[in-house]
């Protein structure tokens, strides 16, 4: 009987961890780029995208593939 209601508590954890690791505050660069389609050619251009407060809106070039880069806004 013990056994089994340690099995029920180690599978519990391991449920719990797999939960939070797949939350949406776990994406790696979600500071860096909250919206993938504000396009930029100038830095200029993204005065309207918002940054939390240490951060800055930068008009930054993301590389897809050595063939296919973009500029696009992002918090620097």
């Amino acid at each position: 009987m013990v056994e089994v209601t340690k099995l029920v508590n180690v599978m519990l954890i391991f449920l719990t961890l797999f939960v939070v690791a797949l939350s949406d505050d776990s994406k790696p660069f979600s500071s860096l780029f909250k919206s993938p389609l504000v396009y930029c050619l100038q830095h200029s251009d993204c005065q309207a995208y918002e940054c939390e407060l240490p951060f800055k809106p930068d008009c930054l070039m993301v590389e897809y593939s050595p063939q296919f880069v973009a500029l696009r806004c992002g918090c620097v």
